[in-house]
């Protein structure tokens, strides 16, 4: 496996070497505002979820990206996204609505494989604004934070950008118990899964 990523990275550098493959000089500075859609759900198992239906919850993501070309075909971008996340559960016939909102901060290698076509990768920090559960409050029952790590592509043409993201997620999101009428969840190993599609526009600074 450390062979093949090897491979791929020196493949990579050696065809990105050789390519004017973005849109910009280097050292040039980007700023793209960005709106999105995103669907939430999580990894792991609610240890008495048995009988329980776990579908996504779709909601907005909106924010900003500033992007430094280092030479022609790489660059690093560090962005802030508000993000609606979450899921939904179908228990006996009720539906609750987990509604996690995040402040995303991602920081990213971008690797221009083709004219205006991005590979990335990278870390980001999660920031729980807010949690409920329909409209109770379950934010004390959340991690503050939550790691990830995005992998993705997007395409830039006429300085717009068509971003798709998944955020592999690495921490967990919740040690505690949760109870939801007569069902007690407790939900110490869950974490975000949650993927991300975008359009946004560059503003050449």
């Amino acid at each position: 496996m450390k062979k093949l990523l090897l491979m791929a990275a020196v493949a990579l550098f050696t065809v990105g070497a050789n390519a004017q493959n973005t849109n910009r000089e280097p050292g040039a500075f980007t700023i793209q505002p960005k709106v999105g859609i995103g669907i939430g759900s999580f990894t792991g198992e609610y240890t008495s979820a048995k009988g329980v239906d776990t579908k996504v919850r779709v909601g907005l993501a909106a924010g900003a990206e500033g992007e430094y070309y280092i030479n022609n075909w790489f660059s690093a971008s560090l962005g802030a996204m508000y993000a609606m996340q979450g899921w939904k559960l179908d228990i006996a016939g009720e539906t609750y609505t987990y509604k996690l909102d995040y402040v995303n901060i991602p920081l990213l290698a971008n690797f221009y494989v083709a004219k205006g076509l991005a590979l990335k990768a990278g870390v980001q920090l999660g920031i729980l604004a807010s949690a409920k559960r329909e409209d109770v409050k379950v934010k004390d029952n959340f991690k503050s934070t939550a790691f990830s790590i995005p992998v993705g592509i997007s395409y830039e043409y006429a300085d717009f950008v068509l971003d798709a993201r998944y955020n592999i997620p690495v921490s967990k999101i919740s040690d505690g118990a949760h109870v939801i009428g007569t069902l007690v969840e407790i939900d110490n190993k869950i974490k975000n899964d949650y993927f991300l599609f975008t359009i946004g526009y560059k503003i050449q600074l």
